[in-house]
């Protein structure tokens, strides 16, 4: 089963762009509860599969004064975690994917990167779940 990337585009309202962390922790973006807090990053062997659901996801800091972690996306997307609460927005909802992604890592056991595999063909590269039919396909390279 290849597992299909979340691309959910996220309510507009704040510059989907912002760089600076002054800038993403006072912009306003539509709110919810979290089901994660940010320390999830630090989970070595989610964040493997994290980074199969949503390449290129950076943790950019957290605030030891105010508790806030802000996470960003080379497309522009942005999440902030503070109080359990996530503010996000830009191109896609990038916590929903990580959420998401949290709870397919549980149904599928909590493995370990030693379960993962890569295939490598003519046409097709992917990462295989040992012992599962998940799979996650890879950017294709010029």
């Amino acid at each position: 089963m290849i597992w299909p990337r979340h691309a959910r585009t996220c309510p507009k309202g704040a510059d989907a762009r912002l760089e600076s962390i002054a800038e993403i922790t006072s912009a306003v973006a539509a709110a919810r509860s979290a089901e994660l807090d940010g320390s999830v990053w630090f989970e070595s062997d989610f964040r493997f599969m994290q980074a199969l659901e949503l390449p290129g996801l950076r943790f950019l800091i957290k605030l030891a004064d105010t508790g806030v972690a802000i996470f960003t996306h080379p497309d522009g997307s942005w999440a902030r975690i503070e109080d359990g609460t996530v503010a996000q927005a830009g191109p896609q909802c990038v916590w929903d994917v990580v959420e998401a992604a949290h709870r397919r890592w549980d149904e599928l056991g909590r493995p370990t990167r030693d379960k993962f595999g890569i295939d490598v063909a003519p046409g097709v590269q992917q990462v295989r779940l040992d012992g599962s039919d998940a799979t996650w396909r890879l950017p294709a390279m010029p």
